[in-house]
């Protein structure tokens, strides 16, 4: 209730706001209770909320445990985001955060390469990166870290493999310089 009493004030100063339900012993926000949402969009001045669902502890790929991702309900949109660099590794800890299931989900063995197809599969598993998607809400899987031609190439092939399994639209990115957004494949 606080929050909602808050939040307009906030956002008549700001453009953006940043919420969360506390801060943890590592000063990391925590996210909030999905249930929060719904009163959220029906404040004035809110245009879109951003959520993240699940981290990946600073890997570039990973799938979920088994209550990951949360997503909430009213959701309308759904961004499954791997690192283009996982493709060609290792599947492995130091590359891809739950290796053990990322092998589950895509029947491979740890040891084996990540390929296009090996990311594909978990990132659009019922049980793997979109898992608990409304009904009803788009899925735009993107790629980041397309930081060169050679790794455009290598995106470009997942987004193939990501459209195959039935993405409508695959978006190729990176954070390291303008503009973001390197090519949007349908």
């Amino acid at each position: 209730d606080g929050l909602l009493a808050r939040l307009p004030r906030c956002l008549g100063r700001h453009p953006l706001a940043a919420v969360g339900s506390a801060l943890d012993s590592d000063g990391k926000v925590v996210g909030i209770d999905p249930d929060w949402v719904g009163p959220l969009r029906g404040l004035p001045g809110i245009g879109n909320i951003i959520i993240e669902a699940d981290g990946a502890a600073g890997r570039p790929f990973k799938a979920p445990r088994s209550h990951e991702p949360v997503i909430p309900d009213q959701c309308d949109l759904v961004v499954p985001i791997v690192g283009i660099d996982a493709v060609g590794k290792v599947l492995g800890e130091e590359w891809v955060h739950r290796a053990e299931r990322v092998a589950a989900l895509a029947s491979i063995d740890l040891g084996q390469p990540v390929t296009a197809e090996v990311v594909a599969t978990v990132m659009l598993h019922p049980q793997g990166n979109i898992k608990g998607a409304p009904p009803g809400a788009r899925v735009v899987p993107l790629i980041n870290k397309v930081d060169d031609d050679n790794l455009l190439d290598r995106a470009r092939e997942l987004a193939r493999r990501l459209l195959e399994r039935g993405a409508g639209r695959v978006v190729l990115a990176h954070t390291a310089f303008e503009p973001r957004v390197v090519e949007v494949l349908e």
